[in-house]
C-alpha cells in the first residue's frame, strides 16, 4: 500500500504520473474520503477526551458523597455517540483502503509515457535477440 502522508502532500503530481500510465486517479474522491475519515476520527477522539474528563468529575463527586447520576447519563450518551463515530470511521476507512489498494505503483520520471510496450525507448542492446 502507498504511504498515505506522501499521497496527501503530492496528490496532484501523483495523479499526473499515473495518467502517463493510463490510470485516472479520482482526486476529488480521495480528498473527500480522506477529509471524512479524518473528521470522524477527530470527532471520536474529542468525545473520548470529554468522556474521560466527565468520568473524572463523576469520581470526584462520588468521593465527595454527591449525586453523579446526571453526569453518568451524559457519559453513557457520549459512549453511544463515540460508538457510532467509530463505526462510521471504520466504514470510511475500509472504503478509503479499497480506493488506495486499487491505485497502481507510481512510475518513475524516467519511464517513457505510453500505453503499451511499443512506446518504450530502446536504450541499449546486448547480444542478438533469439529467433523462434
Amino acid at each position: 500500500m502507498h504511504d498515505l502522508s506522501f499521497f496527501r502532500s503530492n496528490l496532484d503530481s501523483i495523479a499526473q504520473r499515473l495518467a502517463t500510465r493510463g490510470y485516472q486517479l479520482d482526486v476529488e474522491e480521495f480528498r473527500a474520503l480522506d477529509a471524512e475519515r479524518r473528521a470522524a476520527l477527530t470527532d471520536a477522539e474529542q468525545l473520548k477526551a470529554q468522556r474521560n474528563a466527565k468520568s473524572q468529575d463523576i469520581a470526584k463527586l462520588r468521593k465527595a458523597g454527591q449525586d453523579a447520576g446526571e453526569l453518568q447519563q451524559e457519559t453513557r450518551a457520549m459512549g453511544e455517540r463515540i460508538s457510532a463515530l467509530d463505526e462510521k470511521a471504520k466504514n470510511v476507512d475500509e472504503t478509503f483502503r479499497d480506493l488506495m489498494a486499487g491505485v497502481p505503483n507510481i512510475p518513475h520520471e524516467s519511464v517513457p509515457v505510453g500505453s503499451s510496450e511499443k512506446d518504450n525507448v530502446e536504450v541499449r542492446r546486448w547480444g542478438q535477440p533469439r529467433q523462434f
